[in-house]
Protein backbone atom coordinates (compact mmCIF):
# COMPACT_ATOMS: atom_id res chain seq x y z
CA UNK A 1 0.00 0.00 0.00
CA UNK A 2 0.97 3.28 -0.69
CA UNK A 3 1.83 6.25 2.08
CA UNK A 4 -0.97 8.11 1.25
CA UNK A 5 -3.49 5.59 1.99
CA UNK A 6 -1.73 5.41 5.55
CA UNK A 7 -1.81 9.37 5.49
CA UNK A 8 -5.82 8.86 4.59
CA UNK A 9 -6.36 6.58 6.97
CA UNK A 10 -4.71 9.08 9.74
CA UNK A 11 -6.51 11.59 9.00
CA UNK A 12 -9.79 8.96 8.87
CA UNK A 13 -9.14 7.69 12.53
CA UNK A 14 -7.89 11.17 14.00
CA UNK A 15 -11.47 12.30 13.04
CA UNK A 16 -13.52 9.65 14.50
CA UNK A 17 -11.40 9.77 17.59
CA UNK A 18 -11.71 13.82 17.92
CA UNK A 19 -15.56 13.05 17.01
CA UNK A 20 -16.03 10.33 20.13
CA UNK A 21 -13.58 12.30 22.44
CA UNK A 22 -16.23 15.54 22.14
CA UNK A 23 -19.07 12.93 22.26
CA UNK A 24 -17.84 11.57 25.78
CA UNK A 25 -16.62 15.20 26.91
CA UNK A 26 -20.23 16.19 26.24
CA UNK A 27 -22.20 13.29 27.90
CA UNK A 28 -19.45 13.29 31.21
CA UNK A 29 -17.89 16.42 31.97
CA UNK A 30 -19.58 19.50 30.56
CA UNK A 31 -23.39 18.86 31.02
CA UNK A 32 -23.84 22.61 30.35
CA UNK A 33 -22.14 22.93 27.36
CA UNK A 34 -24.22 21.73 24.04
CA UNK A 35 -22.75 19.25 22.08
CA UNK A 36 -21.66 21.50 19.27
CA UNK A 37 -19.10 23.77 21.88
CA UNK A 38 -17.61 20.35 22.82
CA UNK A 39 -16.83 19.78 19.26
CA UNK A 40 -15.93 22.97 18.02
CA UNK A 41 -17.23 26.39 19.30
CA UNK A 42 -16.44 26.44 23.29
CA UNK A 43 -13.82 23.34 23.50
CA UNK A 44 -11.54 23.55 26.67
CA UNK A 45 -7.82 24.15 26.06
CA UNK A 46 -6.66 21.37 28.07
CA UNK A 47 -9.70 19.26 26.07
CA UNK A 48 -7.71 20.46 22.87
CA UNK A 49 -4.48 20.21 23.58
CA UNK A 50 -5.34 16.16 24.54
CA UNK A 51 -7.02 15.93 21.31
CA UNK A 52 -4.64 17.06 19.04
CA UNK A 53 -1.48 15.32 21.22
CA UNK A 54 -3.60 11.83 20.24
CA UNK A 55 -4.42 12.85 16.80
CA UNK A 56 -0.56 13.47 16.26
CA UNK A 57 -0.03 9.76 17.51
CA UNK A 58 -2.45 7.81 15.52
CA UNK A 59 -0.85 9.62 12.45
CA UNK A 60 3.05 9.27 13.80
CA UNK A 61 2.25 5.38 14.42
CA UNK A 62 0.67 5.00 11.29
CA UNK A 63 3.66 6.40 9.16
CA UNK A 64 6.04 4.67 11.58
CA UNK A 65 4.32 1.17 10.84
CA UNK A 66 4.58 2.81 7.00
CA UNK A 67 8.18 3.12 7.60
CA UNK A 68 8.74 -0.06 8.66
CA UNK A 69 7.28 -2.01 5.73
CA UNK A 70 8.89 0.11 3.42
CA UNK A 71 12.41 -1.64 5.31
CA UNK A 72 11.20 -4.74 5.40
CA UNK A 73 10.44 -4.30 1.81
CA UNK A 74 13.69 -3.20 0.72
CA UNK A 75 15.86 -5.36 3.08
CA UNK A 76 14.13 -8.00 1.10
CA UNK A 77 15.32 -6.64 -2.04
CA UNK A 78 18.76 -6.10 -0.64
CA UNK A 79 18.90 -9.80 -0.06
CA UNK A 80 17.62 -10.92 -3.62
CA UNK A 81 19.76 -8.30 -5.12
CA UNK A 82 23.13 -9.47 -3.50
CA UNK A 83 23.19 -12.66 -4.96
CA UNK A 84 23.78 -10.38 -8.23
CA UNK A 85 25.68 -7.44 -7.03
CA UNK A 86 28.37 -9.45 -4.78
CA UNK A 87 29.54 -10.79 -8.29
CA UNK A 88 32.98 -8.49 -7.65
CA UNK A 89 33.10 -8.79 -4.00
CA UNK A 90 35.98 -11.18 -2.38
CA UNK A 91 33.35 -13.85 -1.53
CA UNK A 92 32.73 -14.81 -5.12
CA UNK A 93 36.22 -14.04 -6.45
CA UNK A 94 37.38 -16.87 -3.72
CA UNK A 95 34.61 -19.56 -5.14
CA UNK A 96 36.19 -19.07 -8.74
CA UNK A 97 39.84 -19.13 -7.18
CA UNK A 98 39.16 -22.23 -5.39
CA UNK A 99 36.96 -23.69 -8.04
CA UNK A 100 40.08 -23.24 -10.70
CA UNK A 101 42.59 -24.57 -8.65
CA UNK A 102 40.33 -27.60 -7.47
CA UNK A 103 39.48 -28.18 -11.24
CA UNK A 104 43.38 -27.33 -12.67
CA UNK A 105 44.88 -29.02 -10.47
CA UNK A 106 42.65 -32.74 -11.08
CA UNK A 107 42.98 -31.77 -14.88
CA UNK A 108 47.15 -31.20 -14.57
CA UNK A 109 47.18 -34.44 -11.93
CA UNK A 110 45.45 -36.96 -13.97
CA UNK A 111 46.80 -35.81 -17.69
CA UNK A 112 50.28 -36.41 -16.36
CA UNK A 113 48.92 -40.06 -14.38
CA UNK A 114 47.60 -41.10 -17.96
CA UNK A 115 50.96 -40.89 -19.92
CA UNK A 116 52.32 -43.55 -17.18
CA UNK A 117 53.29 -47.11 -18.60
CA UNK A 118 51.69 -49.74 -17.28
CA UNK A 119 48.50 -48.52 -16.20
CA UNK A 120 45.17 -50.52 -17.63
CA UNK A 121 42.86 -49.30 -20.08
CA UNK A 122 40.09 -49.42 -16.88
CA UNK A 123 42.65 -46.85 -14.77
CA UNK A 124 43.32 -45.13 -18.01
CA UNK A 125 39.60 -44.72 -18.17
CA UNK A 126 38.86 -43.40 -14.71
CA UNK A 127 41.48 -40.54 -15.05
CA UNK A 128 40.17 -39.61 -18.23
CA UNK A 129 36.67 -39.43 -16.96
CA UNK A 130 38.08 -37.18 -13.61
CA UNK A 131 39.70 -34.53 -16.35
CA UNK A 132 36.59 -34.24 -18.30
CA UNK A 133 34.47 -33.74 -15.65
CA UNK A 134 36.64 -31.04 -14.05
CA UNK A 135 37.41 -29.43 -17.53
CA UNK A 136 33.31 -29.20 -17.85
CA UNK A 137 32.83 -28.21 -14.16
CA UNK A 138 35.36 -25.17 -15.19
CA UNK A 139 33.59 -24.45 -18.64
CA UNK A 140 29.89 -24.09 -16.51
CA UNK A 141 31.75 -21.84 -13.81
CA UNK A 142 32.87 -19.42 -16.36
CA UNK A 143 29.98 -19.62 -18.48
CA UNK A 144 27.94 -19.05 -15.45
CA UNK A 145 30.19 -16.12 -14.28
CA UNK A 146 29.59 -14.51 -17.81
CA UNK A 147 26.05 -14.69 -18.02
CA UNK A 148 25.78 -13.41 -14.10
CA UNK A 149 28.16 -10.24 -15.24
CA UNK A 150 25.38 -9.58 -18.26
CA UNK A 151 22.62 -9.78 -16.04
CA UNK A 152 24.25 -7.82 -13.49
CA UNK A 153 24.50 -5.18 -16.18
CA UNK A 154 21.59 -5.09 -17.88
CA UNK A 155 23.70 -5.97 -21.29
CA UNK A 156 21.07 -8.63 -22.43
CA UNK A 157 18.62 -8.43 -25.16
CA UNK A 158 15.05 -10.26 -25.53
CA UNK A 159 15.07 -11.98 -28.92
CA UNK A 160 11.63 -12.95 -29.99
CA UNK A 161 11.97 -15.70 -32.78
CA UNK A 162 10.50 -19.32 -33.74
CA UNK A 163 11.52 -22.15 -31.46
CA UNK A 164 10.36 -25.64 -31.91
CA UNK A 165 10.15 -26.86 -28.85
CA UNK A 166 10.67 -30.55 -29.14
CA UNK A 167 13.55 -30.08 -31.63
CA UNK A 168 15.29 -27.40 -29.03
CA UNK A 169 14.77 -30.38 -26.37
CA UNK A 170 16.08 -33.29 -28.90
CA UNK A 171 19.39 -30.55 -29.65
CA UNK A 172 19.93 -30.98 -25.58
CA UNK A 173 18.91 -34.54 -25.09
CA UNK A 174 21.87 -35.35 -27.96
CA UNK A 175 24.33 -33.05 -26.12
CA UNK A 176 23.97 -33.82 -22.57
CA UNK A 177 23.74 -37.38 -23.97
CA UNK A 178 27.79 -37.38 -25.07
CA UNK A 179 28.27 -35.49 -21.68
CA UNK A 180 26.94 -38.63 -19.59
CA UNK A 181 29.22 -40.76 -22.19
CA UNK A 182 31.86 -39.35 -21.22
CA UNK A 183 30.77 -40.06 -17.50
CA UNK A 184 31.06 -43.64 -17.49
CA UNK A 185 30.98 -44.23 -13.59
CA UNK A 186 27.85 -42.68 -13.33
CA UNK A 187 25.01 -45.13 -14.10
CA UNK A 188 22.62 -42.22 -15.63
CA UNK A 189 20.35 -41.86 -18.21
CA UNK A 190 18.41 -39.53 -20.36
CA UNK A 191 14.35 -39.80 -20.87
CA UNK A 192 12.85 -37.06 -22.72
CA UNK A 193 8.83 -36.75 -22.39
CA UNK A 194 6.92 -34.60 -24.63
CA UNK A 195 2.82 -34.87 -24.53
CA UNK A 196 2.18 -36.24 -27.89
CA UNK A 197 -0.85 -34.25 -28.53
CA UNK A 198 1.71 -31.20 -28.72
CA UNK A 199 4.93 -32.85 -29.55
CA UNK A 200 5.10 -30.41 -32.87
CA UNK A 201 4.63 -27.07 -30.53
CA UNK A 202 6.19 -23.74 -31.65
CA UNK A 203 6.53 -21.25 -29.77
CA UNK A 204 7.48 -17.36 -30.36
CA UNK A 205 10.03 -16.53 -27.67
CA UNK A 206 13.83 -15.99 -27.16
CA UNK A 207 14.68 -19.50 -27.53
CA UNK A 208 18.51 -19.70 -26.85
CA UNK A 209 17.39 -17.87 -23.31
CA UNK A 210 15.39 -21.21 -22.86
CA UNK A 211 18.15 -23.33 -23.76
CA UNK A 212 20.46 -22.48 -21.10
CA UNK A 213 17.60 -22.02 -18.57
CA UNK A 214 17.19 -26.35 -19.00
CA UNK A 215 20.63 -26.24 -20.31
CA UNK A 216 21.72 -25.10 -16.66
CA UNK A 217 19.08 -27.22 -15.10
CA UNK A 218 20.46 -30.59 -16.97
CA UNK A 219 23.83 -29.76 -15.77
CA UNK A 220 22.82 -29.57 -12.19
CA UNK A 221 20.70 -32.80 -12.15
CA UNK A 222 24.14 -34.73 -14.01
CA UNK A 223 26.03 -33.56 -11.14
CA UNK A 224 24.41 -34.26 -8.49
CA UNK A 225 22.76 -37.91 -9.89
CA UNK A 226 25.21 -41.08 -9.70
CA UNK A 227 22.42 -43.66 -10.95
CA UNK A 228 19.24 -43.82 -12.11
CA UNK A 229 16.97 -42.08 -15.01
CA UNK A 230 16.75 -38.20 -15.47
CA UNK A 231 13.69 -37.29 -16.85
CA UNK A 232 12.70 -33.91 -18.64
CA UNK A 233 10.23 -32.58 -21.13
CA UNK A 234 7.44 -30.21 -21.00
CA UNK A 235 3.77 -30.15 -20.10
CA UNK A 236 0.47 -27.83 -20.83
CA UNK A 237 -1.29 -26.33 -18.21
CA UNK A 238 -3.32 -23.38 -17.83
CA UNK A 239 -2.37 -21.87 -20.96
CA UNK A 240 1.31 -22.19 -19.81
CA UNK A 241 3.46 -24.44 -21.07
CA UNK A 242 5.86 -26.10 -18.15
CA UNK A 243 9.35 -27.72 -18.52
CA UNK A 244 10.74 -29.79 -16.33
CA UNK A 245 13.72 -31.94 -15.01
CA UNK A 246 13.74 -34.34 -12.78
CA UNK A 247 16.59 -36.23 -11.09
CA UNK A 248 17.79 -38.49 -8.63
CA UNK A 249 20.31 -36.61 -6.42
CA UNK A 250 20.37 -35.50 -2.83
CA UNK A 251 17.05 -33.66 -3.15
CA UNK A 252 18.87 -29.78 -3.16
CA UNK A 253 16.05 -27.13 -3.75
CA UNK A 254 16.29 -23.97 -5.05
CA UNK A 255 15.83 -22.42 -2.25
CA UNK A 256 18.73 -24.30 -0.33
CA UNK A 257 21.01 -23.26 -3.18
CA UNK A 258 20.17 -19.73 -3.35
CA UNK A 259 20.95 -19.65 0.48
CA UNK A 260 24.01 -21.35 -0.11
CA UNK A 261 25.48 -19.25 -2.04
CA UNK A 262 23.99 -15.59 -0.41
CA UNK A 263 25.67 -16.82 2.53
CA UNK A 264 28.87 -17.69 1.14
CA UNK A 265 31.51 -15.42 3.14
CA UNK A 266 29.90 -17.13 6.31
CA UNK A 267 31.02 -20.81 5.06
CA UNK A 268 34.71 -20.10 3.91
CA UNK A 269 35.80 -22.27 5.96
CA UNK A 270 34.33 -25.59 5.10
CA UNK A 271 33.98 -24.76 0.65
CA UNK A 272 31.98 -27.63 -1.17
CA UNK A 273 33.07 -26.44 -4.68
CA UNK A 274 30.34 -28.69 -6.10
CA UNK A 275 27.51 -27.52 -4.29
CA UNK A 276 28.65 -23.68 -4.95
CA UNK A 277 28.94 -24.70 -8.52
CA UNK A 278 25.52 -25.82 -8.48
CA UNK A 279 24.47 -22.61 -6.62
CA UNK A 280 25.59 -20.17 -8.92
CA UNK A 281 23.93 -22.65 -11.92
CA UNK A 282 20.38 -22.21 -10.54
CA UNK A 283 20.72 -18.43 -9.66
CA UNK A 284 21.58 -17.58 -12.98
CA UNK A 285 18.96 -20.02 -14.62
CA UNK A 286 15.83 -18.23 -12.43
CA UNK A 287 17.17 -14.69 -13.75
CA UNK A 288 17.08 -15.81 -17.19
CA UNK A 289 13.57 -17.61 -16.82
CA UNK A 290 12.52 -14.00 -15.24
CA UNK A 291 14.23 -11.82 -17.91
CA UNK A 292 11.95 -13.68 -20.31
CA UNK A 293 8.91 -13.52 -18.29
CA UNK A 294 9.02 -17.27 -16.59
CA UNK A 295 9.43 -18.29 -13.51
CA UNK A 296 11.58 -20.97 -12.01
CA UNK A 297 10.97 -23.51 -8.82
CA UNK A 298 11.61 -27.01 -7.32
CA UNK A 299 10.01 -29.19 -5.44
CA UNK A 300 12.32 -31.38 -3.53
CA UNK A 301 13.08 -34.47 -1.35
CA UNK A 302 15.67 -35.06 0.77
CA UNK A 303 17.85 -37.83 -0.16
CA UNK A 304 15.20 -38.77 -2.97
CA UNK A 305 15.50 -36.05 -5.64
CA UNK A 306 14.74 -33.11 -7.17
CA UNK A 307 12.60 -31.96 -9.65
CA UNK A 308 12.91 -28.02 -11.19
CA UNK A 309 10.05 -26.46 -13.19
CA UNK A 310 9.82 -23.51 -15.32
CA UNK A 311 7.05 -22.11 -17.14
CA UNK A 312 6.35 -19.56 -19.45
CA UNK A 313 3.47 -17.81 -21.24
CA UNK A 314 1.90 -20.37 -23.78
CA UNK A 315 1.58 -17.05 -25.90
CA UNK A 316 2.06 -16.93 -30.21
CA UNK A 317 2.15 -20.61 -30.20
CA UNK A 318 0.88 -22.80 -32.76
CA UNK A 319 1.55 -26.67 -34.48
CA UNK A 320 3.78 -27.85 -37.21
CA UNK A 321 2.31 -29.58 -39.94
CA UNK A 322 5.69 -31.82 -40.25
CA UNK A 323 6.53 -34.07 -37.16
CA UNK A 324 9.68 -33.18 -35.11
CA UNK A 325 12.49 -36.23 -35.37
CA UNK A 326 13.09 -37.30 -31.96
CA UNK A 327 15.37 -40.00 -32.12
CA UNK A 328 18.90 -39.95 -33.06
CA UNK A 329 19.26 -39.63 -37.36
CA UNK A 330 22.88 -41.25 -37.13
CA UNK A 331 25.83 -40.23 -38.76
CA UNK A 332 25.24 -37.98 -41.86
CA UNK A 333 26.81 -38.98 -45.27
CA UNK A 334 28.83 -36.05 -46.45
CA UNK A 335 30.93 -37.71 -49.08
CA UNK A 336 31.82 -35.65 -51.80
CA UNK A 337 30.74 -32.25 -49.72
CA UNK A 338 33.56 -28.92 -49.10
CA UNK A 339 33.61 -27.08 -45.77
CA UNK A 340 36.00 -24.52 -45.68
CA UNK A 341 37.03 -24.18 -42.12
CA UNK A 342 38.28 -20.15 -41.26
CA UNK A 343 40.32 -20.71 -37.51
CA UNK A 344 43.33 -19.29 -36.69
CA UNK A 345 44.14 -21.95 -34.26
CA UNK A 346 45.18 -25.27 -35.49
CA UNK A 347 43.98 -27.53 -32.50
CA UNK A 348 40.82 -26.15 -32.79
CA UNK A 349 41.02 -26.94 -36.64
CA UNK A 350 42.07 -30.18 -35.97
CA UNK A 351 39.07 -30.87 -33.58
CA UNK A 352 36.83 -29.71 -35.87
CA UNK A 353 38.64 -32.26 -38.28
CA UNK A 354 38.35 -35.16 -36.10
CA UNK A 355 34.73 -34.57 -35.11
CA UNK A 356 33.66 -34.36 -38.86
CA UNK A 357 35.78 -37.46 -40.33
CA UNK A 358 32.91 -40.22 -39.75
CA UNK A 359 30.88 -37.54 -42.00
CA UNK A 360 33.17 -38.25 -44.89
CA UNK A 361 33.36 -34.55 -45.79
CA UNK A 362 35.94 -32.39 -47.52
CA UNK A 363 37.79 -29.94 -45.43
CA UNK A 364 40.17 -27.05 -45.94
CA UNK A 365 41.95 -25.20 -43.61
CA UNK A 366 41.85 -21.19 -43.71
CA UNK A 367 44.15 -19.44 -40.80
CA UNK A 368 42.47 -16.28 -41.23
CA UNK A 369 39.43 -14.53 -42.50
CA UNK A 370 41.66 -13.42 -45.85
CA UNK A 371 42.44 -16.84 -46.41
CA UNK A 372 39.13 -17.71 -46.24
CA UNK A 373 38.01 -14.72 -48.47
CA UNK A 374 40.89 -15.64 -51.33
CA UNK A 375 40.47 -19.08 -51.20
CA UNK A 376 36.36 -18.88 -51.92
CA UNK A 377 37.02 -16.39 -54.39
CA UNK A 378 39.02 -19.08 -55.76
CA UNK A 379 36.59 -22.00 -55.52
CA UNK A 380 33.43 -21.07 -54.52
CA UNK A 381 31.77 -23.54 -56.59
CA UNK A 382 33.55 -26.37 -54.28
CA UNK A 383 32.34 -24.69 -51.21
CA UNK A 384 29.58 -26.01 -49.84
CA UNK A 385 29.55 -24.36 -46.28
CA UNK A 386 32.18 -22.23 -44.35
CA UNK A 387 32.44 -22.43 -40.79
CA UNK A 388 33.87 -18.95 -39.56
CA UNK A 389 35.93 -18.12 -36.34
CA UNK A 390 34.69 -14.86 -35.26
CA UNK A 391 38.16 -13.59 -33.64
CA UNK A 392 41.21 -13.92 -36.18
CA UNK A 393 43.85 -12.11 -37.09
CA UNK A 394 44.71 -10.02 -40.04
CA UNK A 395 40.67 -10.12 -40.90
CA UNK A 396 38.03 -10.93 -37.91
CA UNK A 397 34.80 -13.16 -39.49
CA UNK A 398 32.56 -10.65 -39.27
CA UNK A 399 34.69 -8.68 -42.30
CA UNK A 400 35.58 -11.91 -43.80
CA UNK A 401 31.81 -12.31 -43.86
CA UNK A 402 30.67 -9.61 -45.31
CA UNK A 403 33.13 -9.86 -48.33
CA UNK A 404 32.04 -13.46 -49.04
CA UNK A 405 28.69 -12.27 -48.77
CA UNK A 406 29.46 -9.63 -52.01
CA UNK A 407 30.67 -13.06 -53.48
CA UNK A 408 27.70 -15.29 -52.64
CA UNK A 409 24.49 -15.02 -51.22
CA UNK A 410 23.99 -19.06 -51.38
CA UNK A 411 26.69 -20.21 -49.65
CA UNK A 412 25.74 -20.86 -45.92
CA UNK A 413 27.78 -19.04 -43.12
CA UNK A 414 27.97 -20.75 -39.71
CA UNK A 415 29.48 -18.49 -37.35
CA UNK A 416 31.96 -20.57 -34.38
CA UNK A 417 33.17 -18.63 -31.61
CA UNK A 418 33.98 -18.65 -27.70
CA UNK A 419 32.24 -15.35 -27.32
CA UNK A 420 28.23 -15.28 -26.44
CA UNK A 421 26.31 -13.84 -29.43
CA UNK A 422 23.43 -12.66 -28.91
CA UNK A 423 23.08 -9.39 -30.99
CA UNK A 424 22.91 -7.73 -27.72
CA UNK A 425 25.53 -4.60 -28.98
CA UNK A 426 25.06 -5.10 -32.13
CA UNK A 427 21.74 -6.93 -33.76
CA UNK A 428 23.00 -6.88 -36.98
CA UNK A 429 26.39 -8.19 -36.06
CA UNK A 430 25.53 -11.60 -37.35
CA UNK A 431 23.49 -10.22 -40.85
CA UNK A 432 26.06 -12.46 -43.16
CA UNK A 433 25.83 -15.93 -41.12
CA UNK A 434 23.19 -18.26 -41.49
CA UNK A 435 24.00 -19.33 -38.24
CA UNK A 436 26.66 -19.63 -35.16
CA UNK A 437 27.69 -22.58 -32.74
CA UNK A 438 29.33 -21.12 -29.21
CA UNK A 439 32.31 -22.73 -28.70
CA UNK A 440 33.43 -25.27 -27.06
CA UNK A 441 31.77 -27.44 -29.93
CA UNK A 442 30.04 -30.07 -29.28
CA UNK A 443 29.82 -33.00 -31.88
CA UNK A 444 26.02 -33.13 -32.05
CA UNK A 445 25.50 -29.51 -31.79
CA UNK A 446 27.99 -29.37 -34.60
CA UNK A 447 25.80 -31.64 -36.91
CA UNK A 448 22.69 -30.25 -35.87
CA UNK A 449 23.67 -27.00 -37.46
CA UNK A 450 25.55 -28.41 -40.55
CA UNK A 451 23.20 -30.78 -41.39
CA UNK A 452 20.35 -27.60 -41.91
CA UNK A 453 22.18 -26.42 -44.90
CA UNK A 454 24.41 -29.21 -46.18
Amino acid sequence: MKTSFYLRLGLLMSLIYYSLDALLDYLILYENLSFLDTLVLNVPVNELYNRFTAILLIIVSLLLIRLNSLRIGRTRRIREDDIFTDLNKSSVIELVGHQLKTSLSTIIGFSKLMDEKGINEKTRSMYSEHVYISSTNLLHLFNNLIDLNRLINDRYTILKETCKVTKMLGDLRDKYKEDIDNRPTQKISLKMSVPEASRNLTLVTDCIKMQKILGRLLENAINFTHEGIIEFGYTIEDNTVRFFVTDKGGGLSLENLENAFSHYSIRKKSLDAIFDLAALRVIVARKLAELIGGNLWSDSKLGMGSTFYFSTPLSGHHEELQTEKLEDGGVPDWGGKMVLVAEDVEPNYLLLKELLKPTKVEMTWARNGREAVEYFREHQESVDLILMDIVMPEMDGFEAARKIRELSQQVPIVGQTAYSLEYDNNPDQLVNFNDYITKPIWYHELISRMIKYI
